[in-house]
């Protein structure tokens, strides 16, 4: 009897044992199917605006979506979307052909559950974290939070940026800098929207229309120092060669267009959200800068 109930007892262990394996292969197979279909979400998310196919955003992200995202303009600005919203987006954005063949779509999955899943995507216009939820079988975007890439001055822009604050600087006739001009336009959001051009004897003129302190006319004068050591700064930046224009691949963000006169030739170039070069960013900071610790007169 001792022998059959020993026989019994391992017979007990060793099914038990080959169900909980059996069930732990189930559900890693589930899991398998599970996160397959996550990532399948995520990428019908960003080749719908990609490939300008609102449909995929309809039958990947939950109608109640909560999506909110912070571009850079003159510090970090909010911008919401609503579901219509994005299905609109995805509908026109890529139009044009603005998003480069090769734009990423890195999916990385961070935690996933029977019902939840928490995801970051990496894509043309920044980072994506996203939960989703398994709707009847199905998984859904519900919730979006979103960032433009910070700001990352290269060495080479340090070194100027050094050089505005500590450097010997040149003369009006050395820069050759006749004028220079900043304009900020209107986003979703409350952005600052004003221009202010400042000639090369240091008077400006400035315009505020919305969302600024300073609304109407105003004249004034800045540091001649300040601006040939700023001047200085954007003739070494190769400024007169960069592009005209650099875009964002989201909507409703707010373009910063500046212009600068060398030499009797204009320059005009258009940076929608935060898009251009770090140096290009830094001169912008500075322009809006060098204007605010002017002398302003009415």
């Amino acid at each position: 009897m001792k022998h059959i109930a020993m026989v019994a007892v391992v017979l007990l262990i060793t099914l038990t044992g080959f169900t909980m394996a059996q069930d732990k292969t189930e559900l890693y197979n589930e899991n398998e199917g599970d996160k397959a279909a996550v990532k399948e979400a995520v990428l019908d998310y960003v080749e719908a605006i990609y490939e300008i196919d609102p449909s995929r955003i309809e039958r990947s992200v939950h109608p109640e979506l909560a999506k909110r995202g912070f571009y850079i303009d003159n510090g970090y600005q909010e911008v919401p979307m609503t579901f219509d919203q994005l299905v609109d987006l995805a509908g026109k954005y890529n139009k044009d052909g603005k998003i480069p063949d090769d734009a990423p779509k890195e999916v990385e999955i961070l935690d996933l559950l029977d019902k939840t899943a928490s995801v970051k995507l990496t894509a043309h216009w920044g980072i994506d974290y996203m939960h989703l939820a398994k709707y009847d079988g199905k998984w859904m975007i519900v919730n979006v939070l979103w960032q433009s890439p910070p700001p990352k001055a290269t060495s080479q822009s340090n070194a100027q940026l050094i050089k505005v604050g500590y450097g010997g600087g040149m003369t009006a006739n050395d820069h050759g800098v006749e004028m220079i001009r900043l304009e900020k336009g209107r986003c979703l959001g409350a952005c600052p929207v004003y221009s202010v051009t400042i000639k090369s004897d240091g008077t400006f003129r400035y315009e505020g229309k919305e969302n600024v302190k300073m609304v109407g006319k105003y004249k004034g004068t800045v540091s001649k120092w300040s601006y040939n050591q700023l001047a200085s700064f954007i003739n070494d930046s190769g400024y007169m060669q960069w592009e005209s224009s650099y875009k964002n691949t989201m909507s409703d963000l707010a373009t910063v267009k500046t212009s600068v006169a060398l030499n009797g030739e204009e320059k005009s170039i258009s940076n929608y959200g935060n898009a251009g070069p770090a140096t290009l960013w830094a001169i912008e900071q500075l322009i809006e800068k060098m204007v605010m610790e002017g002398d302003w007169e009415e």
